[in-house]
């Protein structure tokens, strides 16, 4: 007994020391190392299209250490950039770290963001609640120069740009003031001094320096200030440009001082430095299109040929802007021309204009090759705009200049004009054998001054002969009539190693096609341009034929010759012209026998093929008897002016009725077009036919009656003969009526004879019986 107490006892005192154990080892545990997030501020209001700054605090809980990372997100997601400054912290334990949450939002929408800190297991998070508010609207300036070098007595220009941001929309005024404030300082003005800034865009500006003759040289400083309503009110800013005013320079222009080109094509126009107050030196020459709006592609290059020019004391030079287009819509574009020498800047902004080709108003610049050895000549004309009638001749100069280089002559030598019109005359380029290869620029003028060319320039290729080759492909093709249009390529191959200039010219019919020939599929080639080619390679021109809108249809050459210094070759194109309008298919239908309910006729189709085109009769169907419908399914194929017959059997329901049936036809076909080398779905053919239903195959209308005998009985016969016959066409039967043959006379009058008599004979009865009723009244 006392040992089972004494384990019993033992037992308690183990499990008491267990429990105890586990109490002090929970105790002991205390909570779990954790971290905090938060975020301040927890709202914040920004204005659209700006930023907002939120910091982020972490602190460690219970002695935690380590690294958390942080994420960001917003709800709705469609806006804010999100951007941390950090994309993890470490914290000590019992410490804290921070970072930077920006925000940045473009649109009027309330916005939910969340950030995360993630440490394995452990996740916090904490939110911002972020309000758009009115955007800080404003705008930037900006320049294209830093700094300005003009000799005094010029003037110069600048390009201002004004951008917009933060949504600035309003219009800008500019002012501009030099210091020091001097005695004939230079003054600035702007091209144009006021105009709008749109949301999210920029105007570029003019801003003009001149000074005069007496301007004091030394430095100045430019203010160019920018003037407009923005969310803070009016506000104004500025910009900076330091002015050197020196004693030579030159100056620039542009002769014409604009032109225009067609959608693709090249054009330009003279560019001409004037050294001024005794400057010499090298000048650089560059030029750029200036954009219509920020990342709009521009399909325009513009470059200076040539790009450098030597000044001498008080002389002058010529360089050639030429502006090409490849595949632009009618509009206009700026260039900019600079010209440098070191820091003294002059630039010029030319605008000019691409038009459709058939609005072109004249050529500025042309291009034409020679070849060693021989001559060639270009048409100038010449447009007199006054009264003046001359004499008036024409000079050039070429650029560069060689011993043995290019002569220029023109015939006739001095032109007498016609009042207010153009008047032509031809330009001879003259080459020897010893004349340099290369490209040179022609500058024309004209002894009056008041006269306008074209062109104004020519660039003038001096190249030697090479031999080639002509192939095109399709050589013969069809188009058709009216304004259709067929193309084919034309290869131009170099059969030798020396590199070398072909030119293409075209001949053709000018009253019944029209030919375009382009470089590629963007640029029209030239006339008198080469293609340059090199050695044992090819050039290729698209060669595009329109036809006149009344050609007649039939076959037409373009007749295509290239020429290589006296080497020529010819190689042609055949096409035909067709006319879909004088093409048409014709149908014809006739009935064989007599038709009848339960019987079966012919029905015989006539098809005529009128014109040149190929046709195909697919399907024709019948409606008639009630709709019921019958095809037609054999296909028949005409050729041009071809006719063909195809006849059917069409089965006459039994239940139909005698009398006129009406068909209605429905004709399926097909026109072979050459110029797609495809059958093509015509119009279907809809007309109508009657088609007669007698009672039977042996169905006669009964003879007619043979004149009657003169006679009452015969009379009276023939009336009741009348009658019968009346009652059985009313009735539907067969029957004539015998009024209608050639005893008319005769029955009408023994009809009336016996009417007559019985009339009598009914009157006498009737005396005789009141005759009787009177006597037996007396006798009474």
């Amino acid at each position: 007994m006392s040992s089972r107490i004494t384990n019993l006892v033992l037992a308690s005192i183990t499990l008491a020391l267990v429990l105890a154990m586990q109490l002090s080892a929970v105790s002991a545990a205390g909570p779990s190392p954790d971290f905090s997030i938060t975020v301040s501020p927890s709202s914040i209001t920004i204005p659209i299209t700006s930023s907002g700054l939120v910091q982020l605090t972490l602190a460690s809980l219970t002695s935690f250490s380590g690294k958390v990372n942080l994420t960001a997100s917003s709800q709705p997601t469609s806006d804010p950039v999100l951007v941390l400054g950090a994309s993890n912290l470490t914290l000590a334990a019992k410490g804290t770290a921070s970072t930077w949450l920006n925000i940045t939002i473009n649109y009027n929408v309330y916005y939910t963001v969340t950030v995360v800190g993630t440490n394995g297991a452990l996740t916090h998070s904490a939110t911002i609640n972020v309000n758009p508010g009115s955007p800080h609207t404003d705008f930037l300036v900006t320049s294209n120069r830093g700094s300005m070098i003009t000799a005094r007595g010029l003037s110069d220009s600048a390009q201002i740009t004004v951008t917009s941001l933060h949504l600035f929309v309003g219009t800008i005024n500019m002012t501009g003031t030099v210091t020091p404030a001097v005695a004939n300082v230079p003054t600035v003005s702007y091209s144009p001094a006021s105009f709008p800034v749109s949301n999210w865009g920029s105007y570029t500006t003019t801003m003009i320096v001149q000074t005069t003759p007496l301007t004091p040289l030394g430095n100045y400083t430019i203010l160019v200030s920018a003037t407009g309503q923005t969310y803070a009110g009016l506000t104004t800013h500025s910009i900076k440009l330091n002015l050197a005013i020196v004693n030579s320079g030159f100056s620039i222009s542009a002769d014409p001082s604009t032109f225009d080109t067609g959608t693709t094509d090249s054009d330009g126009t003279v560019i001409r430095v004037v050294s001024v107050n005794g400057f010499a030196g090298i000048v650089s020459l560059s030029a750029s299109v200036n954009p219509k709006a920020p990342g709009v592609y521009i399909p325009v290059t513009a470059r200076m040929f040539p790009d450098n020019l030597t000044l001498t004391p008080n002389g002058e030079n010529d360089s050639l802007l030429i502006a090409t287009v490849s595949g632009s819509v009618v509009d206009s574009y700026d260039i900019t021309v600079v010209v440098n020498d070191s820091g003294l800047v002059r630039s010029l902004v030319i605008t000019f204009q691409v038009d459709a080709a058939q609005y072109r108003s004249y050529r500025t610049i042309d291009w034409l090759s020679a070849t060693k050895g021989i001559s060639n000549r270009l048409l100038i004309n010449v447009l007199n705009q006054t009264s003046f009638l001359g004499p008036v001749s024409l000079s050039a100069k070429i650029f560069p200049t060689f011993p043995n280089g290019p002569v220029i002559s023109f015939q006739p030598s001095s032109l007498n004009l016609t009042s207010l019109g153009w008047n032509t005359a031809n330009m001879v380029v003259t080459t020897s054998t010893a004349t340099p290869l290369g490209v040179y620029i022609v500058f024309l003028t004209e002894s009056s001054g008041t006269m306008r060319l074209s062109p104004v320039a020519v660039v003038l290729t001096v190249e030697t002969p090479i031999q080639f080759g002509l192939a095109v492909s399709p050589a013969s093709f069809v188009v058709e009539a009216g304004f259709g249009v067929s193309s084919s390529q034309l290869t131009v191959t170099n059969l030798g190693s020396n590199s070398g200039q072909v030119i293409i010219s075209a001949s053709y019919d000018t009253t019944a096609l029209g030919v375009v020939l382009w470089r590629n599929p963007s640029q029209y080639y030239l006339a008198n341009d080469p293609l340059d080619i090199s050695g044992y390679s090819t050039g290729i021109l698209t060669v595009a034929v329109t036809s006149g809108h009344n050609v007649a249809t039939g076959n037409y050459t373009v007749l295509l010759t290239g020429t290589s210094g006296n080497i020529t070759h010819s190689i042609v194109i055949t096409f035909s012209v067709i006319n879909f309008g004088a093409d048409f298919l014709e149908a014809r239908v006739y009935q064989v026998g007599d038709a009848y309910p339960g019987s079966t006729t012919q029905l015989e189709f006539d098809f005529s093929d009128i014109g040149t085109l190929s046709m195909m009769v697919q399907d024709v169907q019948i409606q008639a008897f009630n709709r019921s419908t019958f095809h037609i399914s054999n296909p028949l194929v005409l050729m041009g002016g071809e006719n063909k017959t195809v006849t059917t059997t069409l089965v006459i329901p039994s239940t139909v009725r005698p009398g006129t049936q009406i068909l209605i036809f429905f004709v399926q076909w097909q026109f072979y077009n050459p110029v797609t080398s495809q059958w093509t779905g015509a119009n279907p053919l809809q007309f109508y036919g009657n088609l007669t239903i007698v009672s039977s195959l042996t169905s006669q209308h009964p003879p007619p009656q043979p004149p009657p005998s003169i006679g009452p009985s015969t009379a009276l016969t023939g009336f009741a003969q009348m009658l019968r016959n009346i009652v059985s066409v009313i009735a539907g039967g067969p029957g004539i009526l015998p009024v209608l043959d050639g005893s008319f006379q005769e029955t009408f009058l023994v009809t009336a004879v016996g009417v007559y008599a019985s009339l009598v004979s009914l009157a006498g009865l009737l005396y005789l019986r009141q005759t009787r009723r009177t006597r037996t009244r007396r006798a009474s």
